[in-house]
């Protein structure tokens, strides 16, 4: 009785934390933006309409590539998803991702896997192995990046870090979840573990093309650093974002690092800034995205293999 009670109120007080964490990391982008809003209003009117549209059309083609995760551990550990079902799903529980919390997207996704006859155990390998290559796959590319350009300076150094521990957690992953899997009847084929980091790369590649394109429509932010830095940038900002769990999908926490790692000749606050509007092309893409499911794809089914 007192665990539970000790655990309902673990939980509220981090609902409260994410709550005001969002407050605060908002209204400091707003004052940051609201100071550099002469040089801000510069750089935005010089943005090139045509490569923002191309951005979000990039974050709209992820969203096609991201369901193919889902038919690749389902499929593996058994169940026959099909990729309309999971890309579907997928749509149908974008709007999810705004209701605070910054979980709500999964858990559609889990209610909608449920209603499928898809069994508890199977969802969470999928959760787990969703949440464990999003990171670990960011950080690998992002932080590999980071020290191929900065050498051993404090973010090259923290980028290999991040790198060789990320390396380590895909080589132990399928050994440590075939020990989980025992106990819970379920198997799974080392290849779907590989097929799943592919998918990942290919997401993430696109995703971090779709930042690039961003922070290349605007001409006068002037930053001098070659299209993959500006990506790893991208993709190390994304995994301090998700690691830090008070920060609800990495809000603050990621326009802050991605801002830092830019070095453009703006201050750090209003560049923190700028890169906040890189959500609102992000929105853009999902509305799209969602408003496509709704129109092609009604309906769902599954079976077992």
């Amino acid at each position: 009785m007192r665990e539970s009670a000790k655990g309902d109120t673990a939980h509220v007080l981090m609902v409260r934390l994410k709550q005001l964490f969002t407050l605060l990391a908002a209204g400091c982008l707003v004052y940051f933006g609201w100071q550099a809003r002469d040089l801000l209003g510069d750089i935005i009117t010089s943005a090139s309409l045509m490569i923002l549209a191309a951005a979000a059309g990039c974050w709209f083609f992820m969203h096609l590539l991201s369901p193919l995760f889902a038919t690749v551990v389902f499929r593996g550990s058994g169940f026959a998803m099909s990729y309309r079902n999971a890309l579907r799903i997928h749509l149908a529980n974008l709007p999810a991702r705004y209701i605070p919390g910054g979980v709500w997207h999964t858990v559609g996704r889990i209610v909608a896997f449920r209603g499928l006859g898809i069994d508890a155990a199977r969802i969470s390998l999928f959760v787990i192995l969703e949440n464990v290559l999003a990171a670990t796959v960011a950080f690998l590319l992002g932080g590999g990046l980071l020290f191929h350009y900065r050498g051993s300076d404090s973010w090259g150094s923290l980028g290999i870090l991040c790198a060789a521990a990320s390396m380590l957690v895909l080589l132990m992953l399928p050994f440590l979840l075939r020990f989980w899997m025992s106990g819970r009847g379920l198997v799974m084929p080392v290849r779907y573990y590989f097929c799943g980091f592919i998918v990942f790369v290919l997401a993430w590649c696109v995703a971090s093309t779709a930042f690039v394109l961003f922070v290349s429509s605007f001409t006068e932010l002037h930053v001098d650093m070659p299209l993959l830095e500006v990506a790893a940038a991208y993709l190390f900002s994304w995994g301090l974002g998700f690691l830090a769990v008070f920060a609800p999908q990495g809000i603050g926490v990621f326009e802050v690092t991605a801002g830092e790692l830019l070095r453009g000749s703006m201050a750090l606050g209003g560049v923190a800034a700028l890169l906040a509007g890189f959500r609102a092309v992000i929105l853009v893409a999902d509305l799209l995205a969602w408003l496509l499911g709704r129109w092609l794809l009604p309906g769902a089914s599954g079976s077992r293999l």
